[in-house]
């Protein structure tokens, strides 16, 4: 990893063309090279964990030092995501339809568990894994116990499950369906599922206290369930193509990614019937992440190479370039640490002003 350098400040009005220029901020930054077509990160403990989609491997980041390990860590065939339970990371190889386990204190796979057909999501609950897999329509469920670590269930739910959240009370998994337009209720005690109709292409969902927030790519709004009678209470209309929603850290608001409307839509969870208040970010909008503190939202858009930063106070954006095409943002202390899926790379900025 190179030395940390500033980036460049450009803070100004375009008078001669009309145009008003939005704040790049200058935070201290350095980009660290990993594998190819980083997809996604989590952090545990000490350590960042890259899926890396390109070339099956996971790397490790040392938060403490921000330097990369030196030897990657072989998975599946294109990881797409990871969970954290306990000592270990389960990663989701969505192209030879497996999940590899890595024991996070040595960090090395102990174990390739088979499971559905294009697994996309992890959601832990307890001493159970649950994983969406996309092409064949299922679910399995892993008991992780370390003298287990495999498929004790797989379950049917709606076509082409994408994202998967446990709800607060850890009583049911619920099931983004992006083909039917259902959200598939899975009580985790018993294993029945339920159907709840939601809109058009649903994808990310997001749970805060006794609401589910369900992100509808294909008809611009989101589904608000709750949770304690597994019905749509509310369907809010946000920006054209919302992909992903993160909640304050304070529940009152939710944070919509517009990926067809370079928007941010956010809803006040305390009053479902007022307007979602509409932040412009940069070009498409993907991930959104939260600070501890709750005191701004950091926004990855993908297509200008930008992280936009939201004031959850004022709602005013600032803009941070990173690598090329970042997708996926972790915080983790001081550091925001930022997938650049085009450019194999990941941008670890120091947020201690702002977090």
């Amino acid at each position: 990893m190179g030395k940390i350098k500033p980036f460049l400040i450009v803070v100004g009005i375009a008078v001669a063309i009309g145009v008003v220029l939005k704040k790049v901020i200058s935070l201290p930054s350095s980009k660290i090279r990993v594998g190819t077509s980083p997809k996604s990160i989590v952090i545990s403990g000490k350590y960042a964990y890259v899926a890396n989609s390109g070339d099956n491997s996971v790397s490790v980041i040392d938060t403490t030092n921000n330097k990369l390990l030196e030897k990657p860590i072989v998975v599946g065939s294109y990881p797409e995501y990871i969970a954290i339970s306990g000592n270990y990371a389960y990663v989701a190889n969505y192209g030879d339809a497996t999940v590899s386990v890595i024991d996070t204190t040595k960090n090395e796979v102990i174990k390739t568990i088979p499971v559905g057909s294009s697994p996309i999501c992890i959601a832990i609950s307890g001493k159970y894994a649950y994983v969406t897999n996309s092409f064949d329509n299922t679910v399995s469920v892993i008991d992780t116990t370390t003298t287990k670590n495999e498929v004790i269930k797989t379950i049917p739910v709606g076509s082409v499950p994408i994202y998967i959240a446990i709800s607060t009370s850890g009583k049911y998994a619920y099931v983004t369906n992006e083909v039917d337009s259902t959200a598939r209720v899975i009580d985790t005690t018993t294993n029945e599922v339920t159907s709840i109709e939601v809109g058009s292409g649903p994808r990310f969902i997001a749970i805060s206290g006794n609401y589910a927030y369900v992100a509808n790519y294909g008809d611009a709004t989101v589904s608000v369930i709750d949770t304690t009678k597994n019905e749509v209470i509310k369907k809010i209309p946000v920006g054209s193509g919302p992909i992903y929603i993160a909640i304050s850290t304070s529940g009152k608001y939710a944070y919509v990614t517009n990926s067809l409307a370079n928007t941010v839509s956010v809803i006040d969870t305390t009053n479902l019937n007022k307007n979602p208040t509409k932040i412009d970010v940069g070009n498409y909008p993907k991930y959104i992440a939260i600070s501890g503190n709750g005191k701004y939202a950091y926004v990855a858009n993908e297509l200008d190479s930008s992280v936009s930063v939201i004031d959850t106070t004022t709602n005013d954006v600032t803009r941070i370039p990173v690598g090329f095409r970042p997708r996926f943002i972790a915080i983790s202390g001081n550091y925001a640490y930022v997938a650049n899926y085009g450019g194999n790379t990941v941008n670890v900025i120091d947020i201690s002003g702002y977090k």
